[in-house]
């Protein structure tokens, strides 16, 4: 191959390569440019100038420039041509990425979770397809991992180290201590099991899949998983995330129609007012609570699927010069059994959420909600009998039931929804 290929691109001329390039970054013996041709921005990897009268420097740009020029994926740099001129040397033609690199976002600390496992399996897929090429990168690691904002999609970069099966020359030792498999750094110069080796100390540093991390991070390379094995391993993880997540929406959407039904179907008495009174700061505080108790029913009913509005609370006929200042005619014995039953239901959805983890099936996890909602009822109805025993009214008692089953579809949508 002659220096200077046979390219599309307008290629820079020796007279306005200064003016058209723009030094981006240099590392090591390589050298990065910015430059615009046809309106369009493109980069130019090439030699630093003490390195590029020496051939065997030449040599290996050459062949990082062969081994990606065979590949068409999009999570691999593209490169369209090598070239030479005056400016930059013999230089790669490739695409200009703009995004962040791995190491960036993660010191940033602003990938979520899931936005971790995405891009892990989208560098399992690229690490899958370069090695199904018979290309290992040998350099594996968050530099050299640029990540696309705006589609959420990542793009691996950086074969300056990298090897394929056809080549039998320029085979050495390399890569990054941190990341490179021991092997790789010590003894011989590595292949795609170096990279699962690399890859596991990237899951590593991204904080999931700790157990597949261990499995690549074994020393006997022979002892290491394939890239295919690890991606399926994180498939059937994102996927059972996923179900994880779409059972609690499923429990939460049950637990809030429970609720719906039973504030509909929850009959309304006009009892007579007991004898009981409250004083002038039981009666402030009840009074707000029922205001809150009717805004947040109303708010539950507008987001479920059941159109008729939940019912209100009625108060007794009297004329109104006689009316009291609130329908509540209660002693504090109705706030002591309402805590009861809120704290014995948290301790069952607590209990619940114990039970629960990704692996467990969406049959086993629907069981546990089902046997949940029918304890939460038990619960309930304990504490209706309760107060019906000291005396309170039926409107006071309904009120402290709506306010129960509030808090306890608050309390699984906190528990079950993260």
């Amino acid at each position: 191959m002659s220096d200077i290929s046979n390219s599309i691109l307008t290629p820079i001329g020796s007279d306005d390569a200064s003016m058209l390039l723009t030094p981006y970054a240099e590392h090591g013996f390589s050298m990065l440019w910015l430059t615009t041709r046809n309106g369009r921005r493109f980069m130019l990897k090439g030699l630093s100038p003490a390195y590029r009268s020496k051939p065997e420097f030449r040599q290996l740009l050459r062949k990082e420039f062969e081994l990606l020029v065979t590949l068409d994926s999009e999570s691999v740099v593209r490169v369209w041509d090598i070239e030479e001129n005056s400016a930059t040397g013999l230089c790669i033609v490739m695409e200009y990425i703009q995004g962040a690199t791995l190491s960036e976002l993660l010191e940033s600390q602003r990938l979520k979770a899931s936005e971790k496992l995405d891009l892990a399996i989208q560098l399992a897929e690229a690490l899958s397809y370069i090695h199904s090429c018979g290309i290992s990168h040998r350099d594996l690691k968050p530099d050299n991992i640029i990540v696309i904002p705006e589609r959420k999609r990542l793009k691996l970069i950086d074969f300056g180290l990298g090897d394929g099966s056809d080549f039998i020359t320029y085979k050495q030792s390399g890569g990054t201590r941190t990341y490179g498999a021991p092997e790789q750094i010590n003894d011989c110069c590595g292949d795609s099991r170096s990279d699962v080796y690399s890859f596991g100390v990237i899951l590593r540093e991204l904080g999931i899949a700790n157990a597949i991390a261990k499995r690549c991070l074994r020393i006997n390379p022979d002892e290491r998983p394939t890239i295919e094995q690890v991606t399926k391993a994180l498939k059937r993880k994102q996927a059972g995330v996923q179900k994880y997540a779409l059972s609690a929406i499923a429990a939460v959407a049950l637990l809030s129609l429970c609720v719906n039904l039973y504030l509909l179907n929850t009959p309304q008495s006009d009892a007579p007012q007991q004898t009981a009174t409250l004083n002038q700061t039981d009666s402030v505080r009840m009074k707000s609570q029922t205001a809150e108790i009717h805004k947040d029913a109303t708010d539950i009913d507008s987001r479920s699927n059941v159109s008729e509005p939940a019912p209100q609370i009625t108060q007794a006929s009297q004329p109104a010069e006689e009316a009291p200042s609130t329908i509540i005619t209660v002693d504090n014995v109705g706030d002591s059994l309402f805590e009861d039953a809120c704290a014995e239901a948290r301790g069952l959805i607590d209990a619940n959420k114990k039970k629960l983890h990704p692996d467990l099936d969406n049959l086993k996890k629907m069981e546990i909600y089902q046997s949940q909602n029918a304890d939460l009822k038990k619960i309930a109805g304990s504490m209706s009998q309760k107060m019906q025993a000291q005396g309170l009214r039926q409107s006071a008692i309904t009120q402290y039931e709506t306010a129960f089953w509030f808090n306890v579809t608050k309390l699984t949508t906190d528990s079950f929804g993260q």
